[in-house]
């Protein structure tokens, strides 16, 4: 009687899942059938798709409930062993069905099988080929953008889908906003052989087709911003000025969706560097400021201008309060930051061709102040409550968003000092590791030179240090005559009494297009270090002139065969002064976790140089240049060079 007792609400509850099970079993197959019944519009299928995938975890759950109650019953330990079997088995199987979705598989091979004839089109390189098949698919397509209507891309807010299963699922319903019409393309074109991207366009929230053909990128965005022609990528802010206006004032800044890269320069939109500089100014007196460290920053676009999205740029500054953003230039946008109750907020404009643009942005206890000040003891009770119940209810998730979103934030380290000889010269180079899992964009590497001089550190270098932009010398009938300094000699910095080097940006060995400067010169020292990837800061050539001298030529942001930051002459080491020469490097990026810093030394030591690298010593300087045959010009740079006089140095 006890035994029956004991077993009914067992078999009661057993019979329930069963019954369940059955249920979900014929609604399931019910929803496969009309999924692959679907017709092509979202609302059938992807509702169908979301039911199918609902009655699939309903039923792997169910059959898993199920089978617990088993060895509850009989308790046999045999029973457990093929219960939980059992058990796997079904698991494994919702697993599979859930990761291929066997319903949109089907269709999907079933549409790609129409478009066969682009295996060729890709092939051949044929823009004309492509173009017919973007026409064709945006014909039929049903935009329901600023609509209820169901869309695919809604469906990668649910768990276990990804956006392959969603890309298929846009080429069958044909069917959504722009997003989906980029995914389904992109996908189709993916599979049958051609590189494609989809761009994301901010200030517009838009999501634009590329294919590449012939080595070029051509935007096919048939829906909105190339209707009538496929507009290599290059010529797409060209298109959209003639044609489309108010898109093209309204771009700030595209990304590559895949890599996460910004390409805004590569569609021929004029880039600005745009740095912001966040502080904490408690008083209106100058000096007590301090850098506003983790400070959110915002970037809009006037509501006027920009198209249904207005925030271009969310992030963060880093711990000397500053980030950086690449934006097109040209325009006019809104910076709002934002720190533990802290406003700041500034209307700026990039004028048309600044390729760097900074700007400070104060923020004022005082502000903070006057609210709490206003605030009625009656009301801070209230306060207080509130504070404590949101606190209660949202700091773990709140501290879990930001620790996973921190967490993603690229991590930047210089590692390693490495060399490259060449016939006459030896080449330094830094090597940056990005170790997170996340793209480094606009990367930028900036060098400060020191002088060390009885322990004191000096930023005003001798101007003995610069050879004469004069100095080379021909003799004729007449005399002597001085020719014309080569570009990659003619040092940026001005020859005076002291000059200074600090915070200069370094070029790239793999750089990023990012404009030009003097004299038509590329700019080379903005880059993106992809996830787990490495680049190359490079920091200056070596030659030796026999034993008269050590010539340094420090590059600048034109990268290594135009114009140098400076061309540095060393005497040899026992005619030095100073007791170390100290080149700082400092590394950051969008969005930086942790920057990137080394420190590079020349001390003069047993008649040689000894070269350190964050301390550690790696060669002398006549090891580096040793069998190196002599430059001409840094043979006359030593020639015109005098013994150093360092007794002026300003230290501070």
């Amino acid at each position: 009687m006890r035994l029956r007792r004991r077993l009914t609400p067992l078999l009661v509850a057993s019979l329930i899942m069963v019954a369940v099970v059955i249920i979900l079993a014929y609604h399931y197959l019910l929803c496969f059938e009309a999924v692959l019944k679907a017709s092509r519009s979202a609302k059938d299928l992807v509702n169908n798709f979301r039911l199918l995938y609902l009655d699939v975890l309903g039923l792997g759950t169910a059959f898993g409930l199920l089978l617990l109650f088993i060895p509850i019953i009989f308790k046999k330990q045999w029973v457990l062993y093929v219960c939980i079997i059992l058990s796997s088995i079904v698991l494994l199987l919702t697993l599979f069905i859930l990761s291929h979705k066997i319903p949109i598989e089907m269709m999907y091979q079933a549409e790609l099988a129409k478009y066969r004839y682009l295996v060729s089109c890709c092939r051949n390189g044929s823009v004309n080929c492509v173009w017919g098949f973007i026409k064709t698919v945006a014909d039929e397509f049903n935009a329901t953008y600023a609509t209820s209507a169901p869309k695919p891309q809604q469906l990668l807010k649910m768990p276990f889908v990804d956006i392959d299963e969603v890309s298929k699922l846009a080429t069958i319903a044909k069917t959504g906003a722009c997003a989906d019409f980029a995914l389904g393309v992109t996908k189709v074109l993916n599979d049958l052989g051609c590189a494609v991207r989809i761009v994301g366009v901010k200030g517009v929230d838009h999501a634009v087709p590329e294919v590449m053909i012939g080595n070029k990128w051509y935007v096919v965005d048939a829906l909105y911003t190339t209707p009538n022609q496929p507009v290599e990528a290059s010529q797409w802010a060209r298109y959209l000025a003639e044609y489309k206006p108010e898109c093209f004032n309204a771009i700030a800044k595209l990304i590559d969706m895949n890599t996460g890269m910004d390409i805004t320069a590569e569609h021929g939109f004029n880039t600005s560097l745009v740095t912001i500089e966040a502080i904490i100014d408690p008083t209106a007196k100058k000096g007590d400021e301090k850098p506003a460290k983790e400070a959110r920053i915002l970037i809009f676009i006037p509501s006027n201008r920009g198209l249904y999205r207005t925030l271009v740029y969310l992030g963060k500054t880093n711990e000397e309060g500053l980030a950086t953003v690449e934006l097109v230039a040209g325009h006019d946008y809104i910076v709002f930051v934002e720190q533990e109750g802290l406003v700041g907020v500034e209307y700026i404009y990039i004028p048309q061709g600044a390729k760097f643009f900074k700007i400070t942005i104060p923020m004022y206890a005082e502000r903070a102040r006057i609210v709490i000040g206003e605030t009625s003891t009656a009301q801070i009770p209230q306060i207080l409550v509130h504070l404590c119940s949101g606190a209660v209810g949202g700091i773990v998730v709140l501290l879990l968003k930001e620790f996973i979103e921190h967490r993603k934030k690229p991590v930047l380290e210089v590692n390693q000092l490495d060399f490259q000889r060449f016939e006459r010269s030896v080449r330094l180079y830094l090597i940056v590791e990005n170790k997170s899992k996340q793209v480094a964009r606009n990367a930028t590497a900036y060098l400060t030179i020191a002088l060390y001089k009885d322990d004191e550190r000096a930023v005003d270098l001798p101007g003995e240090l610069l050879p004469s932009k004069e100095w080379i010398q021909v003799p004729t009938s007449l005399g002597s005559i001085s020719l014309e300094v080569p570009k990659s000699w003619d040092y940026l910095v001005p020859k005076s009494n002291n000059f200074r080097i600090v915070k200069e940006p370094l070029p790239w060995a793999v750089p990023k297009q990012f404009g030009k400067g003097l004299d038509g010169d590329a700019y080379q020292h903005v880059t993106d270090i992809p996830a787990s990837g490495i680049n190359k800061v490079v920091l200056m050539d070596v030659y030796r002139v026999g034993n008269q001298c050590y010539v340094l030529r420090v590059f600048s942001e034109y990268g290594t065969e135009v114009k140098p930051r400076a061309v540095l002459v060393l005497p040899p080491a026992q005619h030095t002064r100073f007791k170390k020469l100290v080149f700082e490097i400092f590394v950051t990026c969008d969005e930086v976790r942790k920057e990137g810093r080394a420190i590079v030394e020349l001390t003069p030591r047993d008649q040689d140089y000894t070269l350190y690298f964050n301390g550690v010593e790696q060669a002398t300087l006549s090891e580096l240049t040793k069998e190196l045959k002599e430059d001409s010009n840094a043979k006359a740079c030593c020639k015109c060079f005098k013994q150093q006089n360092f007794s002026h140095v300003n230290t501070k």
